[in-house]
């Protein structure tokens, strides 16, 4: 599976450098970095509610199967 960067956001997270680099915002490094690691850290949520609930359903059908 490719996990694809989106053009706005990377635009944004560009935008929030040169605006941070440039003295005219006084942001965290976190906050302006965040358009690239929120949408990751979304995704890797997801991913593993995915595989938790898949794993309780397997385990429970092992069980029941006793």
């Amino acid at each position: 599976m490719k996990i694809q960067l989106n053009i706005p956001l990377l635009g944004l997270t560009t935008l929030f450098v040169i605006l941070k680099l440039a003295n005219i915002i006084e942001w965290s490094w976190w906050w302006v970095l965040a358009p690239l690691w929120i949408p990751f850290s979304i995704w890797f949520l997801a991913v593993l509610l995915m595989v938790l609930l898949l794993g309780v359903d397997t385990y429970n059908k092992i069980i029941n199967r006793r």
